[in-house]
């Protein structure tokens, strides 16, 4: 479990919900081989993503569903006298080449969230954990129609100040 710090918060929140995500979201198409895949990023990959595990070659090529967990913008706020908020927004993204397991995805992600606020984030101090929109779309990539579904999640943290 990572350890809040004002001075790395941003940091910190982006760890904190990547390794919640890699921990108990399971991913729908596993190596045949028993070994484990990158499948969830920080941001969209660079490199062409194959439409399913069928069409991977024997190099280690990433294919759908993918993950994306984006670093948290970031507000700072007067919550009191000697305390300030950090107010973080995250985005999280499913993509995939089937839209129900883009939404089956991310209701996964929503439950493994929803489910550790209390053993996860409430001991670290994250607090006000919401989730405020979700959407999803229909996009081209390397000629293939993908699916994705965007949930944004807003989550707060106090800290005592020191000016």
């Amino acid at each position: 479990m990572v350890t809040i710090s004002k001075a790395t918060v941003a940091d910190n929140i982006f760890e904190t919900f990547y390794d919640l995500i890699s921990d108990n979201v399971t991913d729908p198409n596993p190596p045949e081989d028993g070994s484990s895949r990158k499948w969830i990023f920080s941001s969209y990959p660079d490199v062409p993503i194959k439409g399913s595990a069928d069409e991977v070659s024997k190099v280690k090529d990433i294919y759908y569903p993918v993950i994306t967990v984006e670093s948290p913008d970031i507000e700072w706020e007067v919550l009191s006298i000697g305390r300030n908020w950090v107010n973080a927004r995250l985005l999280v993204t499913v993509y995939s080449t089937n839209k129900s397991q883009t939404v089956q995805l991310m209701d996964s992600v929503v439950e493994a969230i929803e489910t550790r606020r209390r053993t996860d984030l409430l001991p670290i101090k994250l607090v006000k954990l919401n989730l405020t929109a979700q959407s999803s779309d229909v996009l081209f990539r390397d000629e293939m129609k993908v699916h994705s579904r965007d949930s944004e999640l807003t989550v707060s943290f106090s800290y005592k100040r020191t000016l």
